[in-house]
């Protein structure tokens, strides 16, 4: 949704292996901002939720990312679409 190439699912799986996890609290925190890069594209209110992300992640919750996400892609296509 942002045009972000840096956050393709399969880089961030190799190198979240290759860096026995810590990719993934960078990755947390890019999320945040490309998601608040797609929502003011759109037209949306833009909130960043990089530092959310980023905390959710240290702590283990990274599954609440993946599901908050989520809802903020389905929040940005639902805009799109006109829905």
């Amino acid at each position: 949704m942002s045009e972000d190439t840096r956050l393709s699912g399969g880089k961030a799986l190799l190198f979240t292996i290759i860096t026995c996890g810590i990719y993934s609290y960078y990755w947390a925190y890019l999320m945040g901002k490309a998601i608040m890069q797609a929502k003011s594209k759109k037209g949306l209110p833009a909130d960043d939720n990089s530092v959310l992300y980023l905390i959710l992640q240290i702590f283990g919750l990274g599954i609440v990312n993946w599901c908050l996400i989520q809802n903020d892609l389905n929040a940005i296509s639902d805009k799109a679409a006109g829905i």
